[in-house]
């Protein structure tokens, strides 16, 4: 998987591609039912909301992910990516991409609780070694209680 840098994130067509094969690596699928059989209900502001034909459940490429509902566009959504690989402080991204230190910490929160879950790919992991590091201190401190 190509990483993009911030400047090539300013592209919002490129981020919402980058962000579906990051987050769908295998295609979007229906989190109900999976089916990937569906239609465009509705072009949200930022990303399109799809119903699926099967199930009828509504859908974007964000649900089920650390930033579903998150109401961000694409390239602030991968700069807070960015950011959050590269080790740098709600302060600091909250500056960089206009949103508010308490809703960085947020997302940050969701985002590093969702890689504790979830099994990722090879190539993301390296992507994230700050959090990698942090959910092993958390561990270790639960294991010993």
């Amino acid at each position: 998987m190509d990483y993009l840098s911030v400047e090539q994130s300013i592209n919002e067509p490129q981020c919402v591609a980058w962000l579906e094969e990051l987050f769908h690596p295998s295609g979007l699928h229906c989190p109900r039912c999976g089916s990937e059989h569906r239609r465009l209900f509705r072009q949200l502001r930022h990303f399109p909301a799809y119903r699926c034909r099967v199930c009828d459940c509504y859908y974007t490429m964000l649900s089920g992910t650390a930033f579903a509902k998150s109401h961000q566009p694409a390239s602030k959504i991968v700069w807070l990516i960015h950011g959050i690989a590269n080790g740098e402080s709600s302060v600091q991204l909250g500056r960089e991409i206009g949103v508010g230190r308490k809703r960085i910490g947020e997302l940050r929160q969701r985002l590093q609780k969702r890689l504790a879950e979830v099994a990722l790919p090879d190539g993301i992991v390296s992507a994230f070694p700050v959090m990698g590091e942090n959910n092993q201190k958390e561990e270790k401190e639960q294991a010993a209680d």
